[in-house]
């Protein structure tokens, strides 16, 4: 389960790649709370999404914050 391994490690890391560019991030999440309890701050992501819509209608997971410690760009 991702939410106990979360809780348990909250360290994080992702990669996004493409064609000529390879981005990876390390971090710590940080759980703010079910989509459900913080309308708000879903209004605003839905906002700021380049479709209108942020997480899927009617999804009520968790909702996490990732503080950066390291970017690393290759090109």
């Amino acid at each position: 389960m991702v939410l106990g391994n979360l809780r348990r490690r909250p360290a994080v890391a992702m990669t996004v790649a493409d064609r000529d560019h390879d981005l990876t991030i390390h971090g710590r999440a940080e759980p703010l709370g079910r989509a459900s309890d913080l309308p708000d701050l879903v209004r605003d992501l839905h906002r700021l999404s380049r479709r209108g819509q942020f997480i899927p209608r009617q999804w009520d997971g968790y909702l996490y914050v990732v503080h950066l410690n390291r970017i690393f760009l290759s090109s």
